[in-house]
């Protein structure tokens, strides 16, 4: 019996060695380019935790997950709350423009895991720590090795060299895992039973008790069409499952992570449930479909415009300190849209970007080459 369950185990072990050492196969000039744009990103819309609060609560709330008692025991002091914070926007900073990278994205991930875990210590958590997993991994590919400071004080890297491909295959082992974490106990406690519709009782007790009727709630809120709420039930699930099994098939996950963002629009559109949590990590898996080229074009631009570029650092960083992110003060201080609106522009903005990249690469089958981009 033993040698029956040890070949397809070896089987798998050799495929999943074969995608650690060169499933994701991304140019370090593409790499470069991804550290800037997810960088800007943590600064832009605002992904840094807002902790000053946090230490307004009495002790009776704290109640955090597994490990953080490990570093306190009640919810820390303000002005560790604070301190945290500015180490953060410093470290992503730093990362931004790539001095001492590997170092500084190691710092990226044990301030945000950190200060993530002081944010979801009343009892909730969810997979936004994967955002600040991604820097930790990423420090071990090179991707600071290209466009940055240390490129002009170290000299930089090959343009064609392929970075390290286990990083990014570890992050999509992470994230597997997430996504298996959430489908189990939804099956483990009847969410696919056809008795109710779990999603339906969801979606009233969010309509009814928080007032959540923006966007296509209203519409929804009398729609009693049993097929269609049971539908909602195991497509949720059945995704999580796929994502978790798709793991050692790259082109399999692309498509996937599509749908997962067509998930996460629709959970805005009907529950108003925005979740950005790990989004910005699905690109990674996006960039071996781009050519060492595009991505060298597009970093000796972003290096054109270093000067005003690192001029607009500290103004990001004030407003991720001190406000909301650029992203949240253009749509909503300046063009007056609601939160739901903010998040819907967001969504809309990723999921244009996915439709363009899928016809670019034939449906994610080939590389995007620089013809793809000639005026």
């Amino acid at each position: 019996m033993t040698s029956v369950f040890r070949r397809p185990l070896a089987a798998l072990w050799d495929a999943y060695g074969r995608l650690l050492d060169s499933g994701y196969p991304i140019p370090l000039s593409v790499l470069g380019v991804y550290r800037i744009a997810f960088s800007a990103y943590l600064l832009v819309l605002n992904a840094i935790p807002d902790l000053r609060w946090i230490a307004g609560y009495p002790s009776i709330f704290y109640d955090p997950a597994p490990g953080l008692p490990l570093i306190w025991r009640d919810f820390p002091p303000e002005w560790l709350l604070v301190a945290m914070e500015i180490g953060l926007i410093l470290a992503i900073c730093a990362m931004l423009v790539g001095w001492r990278t590997p170092v500084t994205s190691m710092a990226v991930t044990v301030i945000g895991y950190t200060a993530n875990s002081a944010y979801f210590s009343f009892g909730k958590i969810d997979h936004t720590f994967m955002l600040w997993i991604v820097p930790g991994l990423m420090a071990f590919s090179g991707w600071g090795r290209l466009y940055s400071v240390d490129a002009a004080r170290d000299g930089p890297a090959d343009e064609d060299e392929i970075a390290p491909a286990w990083p990014v295959a570890v992050i999509g082992s992470l994230l597997a895992l997430s996504f298996l974490s959430a489908a189990l106990p939804k099956i483990l406690r009847g969410w696919l039973s056809f008795e109710t519709s779990a999603v339906r009782r969801h979606f009233l007790q969010l309509s009814f008790q928080l007032d959540r009727d923006q966007l296509l709630a209203g519409a929804f809120r009398d729609f009693e069409f049993q097929p269609f709420w049971e539908a909602l039930d195991w497509a949720g699930v059945g995704l999580e499952l796929a994502m978790a099994m798709a793991l050692l098939w790259p082109f399999a996950q692309r498509w996937l992570l599509v749908a997962v963002w067509i998930f996460h629009l629709a959970n805005l559109l009907i529950l108003n449930i925005s979740f950005y949590g790990p989004l910005p990590v699905y690109p990674l898996f996006f960039l071996p479909l781009v050519s060492p080229a595009v991505g060298a074009r597009v970093g000796r631009l972003i290096m054109q415009w270093w000067r005003p570029g690192v001029a607009l650092i500290p103004i990001l960083a004030g407003m991720a300190f001190f406000g909301q992110g650029l992203w949240w003060i253009a749509t909503q201080d300046v063009l007056g849209l609601s939160p739901h609106w903010t998040d819907l522009t967001f969504f809309l903005f990723g999921f244009a970007v996915l439709v363009l990249v899928g016809f670019l690469t034939r449906g994610y089958r080939r590389v995007i080459g620089a013809e793809d981009f000639r005026r």
